[in-house]
């Protein structure tokens, strides 16, 4: 669920580059949740690098919406480190 409680929808189109639109989208919407869970809990860099146990450099990524370094995996693994959970909800295809 998107930080302001709307749902996301995913679309796995692939991108010219390979990669799958949906994918691409999946990692948005985690990261906007990381960094909203980040500011609820005002967190410093600091303090959000040491309960998600990564590097200072990796929190920057994260802040900055650079999600390239992050598989879908890391990220949603950092959820539960923030007190956040995920929630797949199937949709029929187009």
């Amino acid at each position: 669920m998107h930080p302001d409680g709307a749902n996301r929808c995913v679309d796995d189109t692939a991108t010219a580059n390979g990669r799958h639109r949906g994918s691409d989208q999946a990692r948005e919407t985690l990261v906007a949740a990381i960094i909203g869970s980040i500011g609820e809990q005002r967190l410093d860099a600091a303090h959000a690098a040491h309960r998600l146990h990564l590097t200072g450099r990796q929190v920057t990524d994260l802040l900055n919406r650079d999600t390239d370094g992050f598989t879908l995996d890391e990220l949603t693994n950092l959820l539960p480190l923030l007190g956040l959970s995920i929630q797949v909800v199937p949709t029929p295809t187009r």
